[in-house]
């Protein structure tokens, strides 16, 4: 079945609204909490590990949860209401992990809000991302059609980044008084991209239609976390595109949260820059959405997943070969555009493809189970990626306000090259595994239709 261009780009849109939190979270909020509010770069850190401890426990079960199919009793389908349901919670508790009350004032007491409203927002985030992923699954069982899913949802995404890239900053140094009022610039950034994000969210939850087509669905009626655990652990396109999107989750966001530092420190530019180079990095991935879509339907995603891992390390290489250069950094960000594309599409349009290998392996169905430990992988990544940030800049001994040698100005350079040369091989490691191609999964498929006659 083949789905309108319409429908695609509605699904497209929940890319932008999430992704907008996602960049928002990952590019700014390290920076937030350590220039803006003044906690140490250690305190952020375990912030963002601990954070991820409870997601743990939190994805799997709002994954077997979601896949009790609550609502569809009531004709209100499968997954569209959670992602209604916990819309309000999420751009409410992204606007607060962003917002810092006069009467929080030493660092216990930042520390306890900064906790208390990031797991919040994570848990919200779950709510709304783990049926927004498997929703695809009631789109369409089409290999490929699933695969440009994954793609609509990546230009989305960018489209998001995008918006996040040019605006941020300006916003806050508007609403911030130009440096005078900085938490407050940044509290009324986030609110005027919580409610874009939600608009976009909204269309989604609107527009997108759930045709309930996921084979042997219909038979799974009771919670059954021990089950999807074990049809987890059977399936080797799962597990690879879930440790896939973890390591890709790590190498990008890294990236966001450390430009803004590496930019400053050890190119020796302003904000300009910054935006410069996040606005070509992401104009690059919204342009590359063709490009993608080309490859799906030319290649295998086997092959794709490891055209991905050889070009995070040639993008490592070209910013430590080229260093201080603008020009060797607007190119370097420019692949990177690609590589957020390219990475992200690819996992996302290839894991729809494991739930039906799951059930073929197992004889268990559970789509929005399946997703929700993807989702976990992404936050866990993005979590890591911040906490690796933060650790990094106690490990090369920056503080804010001190004197800037020439040993940090080289640990800037190393970290934020080396991420992406290790990430790439890393993402090659585990992309070698992947075992499902086209012909195989219409096998799949056809020995579940003989299951089901």
């Amino acid at each position: 079945m083949t789905i309108s261009v319409f429908e695609k780009l509605s699904y497209a849109s929940g890319g932008v609204g999430t992704c907008i939190c996602f960049m928002s979270i990952g590019g700014y909020l390290l920076y937030v909490y350590t220039d803006v509010f003044g906690l140490s770069a250690t305190t952020a850190a375990n912030i963002f590990l601990l954070t991820r401890f409870w997601d743990a426990i939190n994805d799997p079960i709002m994954g077997a949860v979601v896949d009790l199919r609550l609502f569809a009793k009531k004709s209100r389908g499968v997954y569209r209401p959670w992602i209604l349901l916990g819309l309000p919670f999420l751009v409410l508790f992204f606007i607060l992990c962003f917002t810092l009350p006069s009467f929080v004032t030493t660092e216990f007491e930042k520390t306890i809000w900064c906790t208390a409203f990031y797991v919040l927002y994570t848990m919200a985030q779950t709510v709304v991302q783990v049926p927004y992923g498997a929703i695809t699954n009631s789109i369409t069982t089409n290999t490929e059609e699933r695969g440009i899913l994954g793609s609509y949802r990546n230009f989305g995404e960018n489209i998001g980044n995008l918006l996040v890239s040019i605006s941020i900053l300006p916003m806050v140094n508007l609403f911030g008084k130009n440096g005078a009022d900085m938490a407050g610039g940044y509290t009324k950034s986030i609110a005027v991209l919580a409610v874009v994000a939600a608009v976009f969210i909204l269309i989604c939850w609107k527009t997108v239609r759930e045709r309930g087509v996921e084979t042997g669905r219909e038979e799974r009626k009771k919670f059954e976390l021990a089950g999807s655990l074990k049809m987890l652990a059977a399936n080797r396109p799962a597990l690879c595109m879930v440790f896939a999107l973890f390591l890709a989750a790590i190498v990008i966001n890294f990236r966001f949260a450390y430009q803004m530092f590496y930019v400053q420190v050890y190119v020796g530019a302003g904000h300009n820059v910054v935006t410069m180079l996040n606005t070509v990095q992401t104009a690059v991935a919204i342009v590359s959405f063709w490009i993608v879509n080309w490859m799906f339907k030319r290649m295998e995603k086997r092959s794709m997943l490891l055209i991905t891992a050889a070009l995070f390390v040639v993008d490592g290489a070209i910013f430590l070969i080229g260093g201080v250069n603008i020009a060797a950094n607007i190119a370097g960000s420019a692949l990177f555009g690609f590589l957020m594309s390219c990475s992200f599409s690819t996992v996302w349009g290839t894991i729809p493809d494991s739930v039906e290998y799951g059930l073929w392996k197992t004889g268990v169905c559970a789509p929005a189970f399946i997703f929700a430990a993807v989702t976990f992988a992404q936050k866990c990544g993005i979590g890591l990626a911040s906490w690796l940030a933060a650790m990094s800049l106690r490990q090369i001994g920056y503080v804010k306000g001190m004197e800037i040698t020439e040993s940090i100005r080289m640990g800037f350079y190393w970290w934020h090259g080396g991420v992406l040369v290790l990430g790439g091989i890393l993402f090659l490691l585990v992309a070698l595994p992947y075992n499902l191609n086209k012909e195989k999964y219409c096998e799949i498929l056809q020995a579940l239709d003989r299951k089901k006659q």
